[in-house]
This record gives C-alpha cells, structure tokens and sequence, in this order.
C-alpha cells in the first residue's frame, strides 16, 4: 500500500484503488480524478433557482482555482500533469502523475478525496 498516513489514505482512496497503486512500478502514470475540498457554504444540497446556481458554480470554481496553484506545484515536481484547464462546478480535477505524486497529493489538505479514473466500456446488447 503507498506509505502514507494510514488514516489519511483510508479517508481519501478507496482501498482498492490503494492496492493497484501498490502494485505499479516506480515512476508509472496513473490517472485519477482529485476532488477538492469545498467551504461548507457551496457544498448545498438544497436545491436553489437558477441564479443562485450559476452564482454556487462560481464560487465553487473559484474556491478551487485557490488550490490549483499547490497541486500544479506538485504535478510539476512529479512529472504530472492536469488533464483539464480548470475544476469542475463539483470541484473535481482529472490528472495524471507517478504513484508518487499521487501520494504526496493525497496528503494534501485541499484533497477531500482521490478516485481512480476509470475507462467506461458500453456492453453490447443483444436484441
């Protein structure tokens, strides 16, 4: 398992997703999805009019862009890069780095949670 905090990781990374990590060589990419910690103020569940939406996907976004500084600081000293310009209105941010560097960013404090970005495959259905 990648060697940090245990109760860090089992809070951010599912334990699968740890345990494919383990198994990667140094220096592999990999792909995941970082979702970004959020003021309690934008993370409503309640649902709102359309103005007071748009104005919650604003703030959201600027809320994050807080923390793309420290995370693009840390994709560059890992050889990682983001794979979108700028978060999601839910706060999310697909990157690809090392085992490594997706370590070092589990640690940090803007990273609610780290998902495995996963390919989706369509089933072919028979009629």
């Amino acid at each position: 398992m990648i060697s940090t905090d245990s109760q860090i990781t089992d809070q951010k990374i599912s334990r699968e997703f740890n345990s494919r990590l383990a198994r990667l060589k140094p220096g592999q990419l990999v792909s995941a999805v970082l979702l970004l910690q959020l003021s309690k103020a934008h993370s409503s569940t309640t649902r709102s009019v359309r103005s007071k939406r748009s104005a919650i996907m604003s703030a959201v976004r600027e809320t994050s862009a807080e923390s793309l500084d420290e995370i693009d600081q840390m994709l560059a000293q890992y050889g990682g890069r983001r794979m979108e310009d700028t978060t999601s209105v839910l706060g999310s941010l697909a990157v690809e780095v090392s085992v490594e560097g997706l370590k070092a960013l589990i640690g940090l404090k803007q990273i609610k949670a780290v998902l495995e970005d996963q390919s989706i495959h369509s089933l072919y259905m028979q009629g």
